[in-house]
């Protein structure tokens, strides 16, 4: 909702929150060396920061599958699945915030988007030989037929299966078979209650989802063996995504709060 131009330049990596940050950009920058992912599957918490509005808003099949196995995704991708609006070189940085103090700024906060738009464009047109190959527009039949399922463990199931030996699908699916299978049950559910949710009413939702996951999920069993302990053998409560009942979800999506009670409630408002 600001009105002036937000830029971020996606520098490296580019997970979880710095995700949440980047996507709420007017003019959001990836670079060779940008990587990206929302990774929560591996610490027990689900796709939050937003991801309830973005991961909804990608081709079929892809959000789920990002959701799921926290596949990384690089420049080319992100400008693929609408996270990033423009590819510039690393070494442009320079160049770049040179050329948006030389532009002469007015009133009219559309005009100076597209003031911004017009200097990024110029960079994208210069850099492009720079991008690296797609990763999920290359697999994206594959996506499409591994997400599609009645419920999320057939989903599951289906991922676990496959033997692609592409080597990106191949590290996603090894990050799910890893995974926190109270998450999976999470990202299937977000995304099938976010599909008509604005984005003030996803942000409710995930701030429900958030309190729940630290008071009763896998959260912070998922932070203890990643990065406390750092010995990678979480305890999950659940040993697999079959094993989680239906009762035990439905209570992550149950809010501690009265609508009117809840702390985003004026938001959107």
């Amino acid at each position: 909702t600001f009105a002036k131009p937000f830029i971020v330049w996606s520098r490296g990596i580019v997970m979880g929150g710095g995700m949440g940050l980047m996507t709420g950009a007017s003019h959001r920058i990836v670079t060779e060396r940008s990587l990206l992912a929302m990774p929560e599957i591996t610490i027990g918490l689900y796709p939050d920061v937003g991801a309830t509005h973005f991961l909804k808003q990608m081709p079929a099949g892809c959000g789920l599958f990002l959701g799921l196995t926290g596949a990384h995704m690089n420049a080319t991708d992100a400008l693929f699945l609408n996270l990033a609006d423009h590819f510039v070189a690393s070494t442009s940085k320079a160049d770049v915030i040179n050329g948006l103090q030389a532009i002469q700024w007015g009133d009219t906060a559309a005009l100076n988007h597209e003031k911004v738009t017009d200097l990024l464009n110029q960079f994208s047109a210069r850099d492009g030989a720079l991008r690296p190959a797609s990763q999920v527009e290359a697999q994206l039949p594959l996506l499409k037929k591994l997400t599609s399922g009645p419920d999320v463990v057939s989903v599951v199931q289906q991922i676990l299966a496959d033997n692609t030996d592409d080597p990106w699908v191949t590290r996603a699916r090894n990050n799910l078979a890893g995974g926190c299978p109270m998450t999976a049950h999470i990202v299937w559910n977000q995304l099938q209650h976010g599909a008509d949710l604005s984005l003030a009413d996803c942000f409710r939702l995930e701030l429900t989802l958030s309190v729940n996951c630290a008071v009763k999920g896998d959260f912070a069993e998922g932070v203890r063996a990643l990065l406390i302990d750092k010995d990678k053998q979480p305890n999950w409560q659940h040993a697999s995504v079959a094993d989680v009942e239906a009762e035990t979800i439905d209570e992550f999506f149950t809010s501690p709060w009265d609508a009117a009670e809840h702390p985003l409630a004026h938001l959107g408002q």
